[in-house]
């Protein structure tokens, strides 16, 4: 729950959350991963970006890193973090809705 959070965890879900919904994206459950796949961090199911934009686009380093191919490596959110992700973005997008509907 978004109880539990800091007020700068806040922040930084609620900005997240408006980015996802910004670029229209969210967070599924990856149906192609199998029982023996699972997110061995958190124990819950595999969840990706909805569409796949790392399919579409690499983001590379600014600098020479040799030992990461130049690829800048992010800190992988957890799979609950991600589940509360897009139940934010769902809220947001219903309650856009519904203002709009006013």
């Amino acid at each position: 729950s978004v109880d539990i959070l800091s007020d700068e965890e806040r922040v930084a879900f609620g900005a997240h959350v408006a980015t996802l919904r910004a670029l229209g994206l969210t967070y599924v459950k990856d149906e192609r991963t199998d029982y023996d796949n699972r997110d061995a961090a958190s124990g819950g199911d595999n969840v990706r970006l909805e569409p796949e934009i790392d399919k579409l686009v690499k983001f590379e380093d600014a600098g020479d890193d040799a030992a990461n191919d130049g690829v800048r490596r992010r800190k992988e959110i957890p799979t609950s973090l991600k589940e509360l992700l897009a139940h934010g973005a769902a809220v947001a997008a219903m309650r856009e809705r519904e203002s709009d509907a006013r």
